[in-house]
């Protein structure tokens, strides 16, 4: 196991952007990058840009056809993967990470 799985469990993007920030928020040169995202289906990073820009369930749903409840179905799996808890602290990370899909 890596670090990044024995903090966690599992590799997460949050616990990336925690182990690559000193105290005061400056980058760590020797961070250990966790980076969750590559576990993403296609689907499901469609899904996180859209949450980025900060559309609701309904919206998003709208904009990929597909039934809001598989926006539902989704976000709960990439919660899991990313080992975060709301739609907030998803948006917040990838905006702080300035990530590129």
């Amino acid at each position: 196991q890596n670090q990044c799985q024995r903090e966690r469990g599992r590799p997460g993007l949050l616990s990336g952007l925690r182990a690559r920030v000193q105290p005061g928020g400056t980058p760590s040169p020797n961070a250990v990058v966790c980076d969750g995202v590559s576990e993403l289906t296609q689907t499901e990073r469609l899904i996180v840009a859209e949450v980025v820009e900060g559309r609701t369930n309904q919206e998003i749903a709208e904009r990929l056809r597909m039934r809001p409840k598989t926006v539902e179905w989704n976000l709960t799996r990439i919660y899991r993967k990313l080992n975060v808890r709301s739609r907030t602290e998803l948006a917040v990370m990838f905006v702080t990470a300035r990530r590129s899909f």
